[in-house]
C-alpha cells in the first residue's frame, strides 16, 4: 500500500516541475514522499529499496530547493493527445495530494487555493503549448493546413478557459496572429519552449507555395 502510494508519487513529480511554475508545488510533493518512504523504514529499516528511495528523494529535494530559470526547467510539449491527458491525470492527482494535505493543516486554505491556481494553469498549458508546438513542426514540415488545425485547437482551449492568468490574453492575440499574420512564435516569455520554432523564411516560403497551389 504504501509503496503503491509512493511510486504514484513518483509518476507524477516529473511532470509537476516540468509544467508548474512555482516550484514550491514539486517540493510540496516530494516531501510526501519522504513522509512515506519514513514510514515505510519504521516497519522496515533494512529494506534495500526503502534505503535506496529515501536516498533519491533526500537527493531529490535539494534540488528542489535550487530555483533555477524556467527556460532550463519548464518543459510543456506532449506529441500526443494520450500524452497530453496523461500529463493533466498527473496533475490532477498532484491537486488531490494537496488538498488532502490542506485537510491535515499542514498546508492554508489560501496556499491551497494558490496551488490549485497554478496547477490549472499547468493544465491548460500543456495542452496549448504542444497544440502549438505540433503547428509549428507541421510549418517545419512544410505543411500549411494541418499547422493551421493546431493552431486553431490552440486558440479554442484559450478561448473557452476561464482562467484568471492575465497571460491568457496576451497569448491569445499571438495565436490568432500567428493564424493571420506573419508571426511565427508566440514571445518567449509566453512559450519557453523555443526549440520547435519555426524560421521565419521557411514559413513565408510555406505560404508562398500555399497561395500558388
Amino acid at each position: 500500500m504504501l509503496k503503491n502510494q509512493y511510486e504514484e508519487i513518483q509518476n507524477l513529480l516529473i511532470t509537476v516541475d516540468q509544467t508548474i511554475e512555482p516550484r514550491e508545488i514539486a517540493r510540496i510533493t516530494n516531501e510526501e514522499s519522504l513522509s512515506i518512504l519514513k514510514a515505510m523504514h519504521e516497519l522496515d529499516s533494512e529494506d534495500g529499496y526503502v534505503n535506496s528511495a529515501m536516498k533519491n528523494a533526500q537527493a531529490l529535494q535539494e534540488e528542489l530547493n535550487r530555483e533555477i530559470n524556467l527556460n532550463e526547467r519548464i518543459y510543456r510539449i506532449r506529441e500526443s493527445d494520450s500524452q497530453i491527458a496523461i500529463s493533466h491525470k498527473h496533475l490532477e492527482k498532484a491537486a488531490a495530494l494537496l488538498a488532502h494535505k490542506q485537510t491535515r493543516g499542514e498546508i492554508s486554505v489560501e496556499e491551497l487555493n494558490s496551488f490549485k491556481l497554478s496547477l490549472a494553469w499547468g493544465k491548460l498549458m500543456i495542452s496549448v503549448i504542444s497544440y502549438i508546438a505540433q503547428g509549428h513542426q507541421a510549418i517545419n514540415r512544410g505543411e500549411l493546413l494541418p499547422a493551421k488545425a493546431f493552431y486553431q485547437k490552440a486558440l479554442s482551449n484559450l478561448a473557452h478557459s476561464s482562467h484568471p492568468d492575465p497571460r491568457k490574453k496576451s497569448m491569445l492575440k499571438q495565436v490568432k496572429e500567428i493564424i493571420e499574420t506573419d508571426r511565427v512564435a508566440l514571445d518567449e516569455d509566453l512559450m519557453v519552449e523555443v526549440d520547435l520554432n519555426p524560421d521565419r523564411q521557411q514559413t513565408e516560403d510555406t505560404d508562398k507555395e500555399a497561395s500558388s497551389a
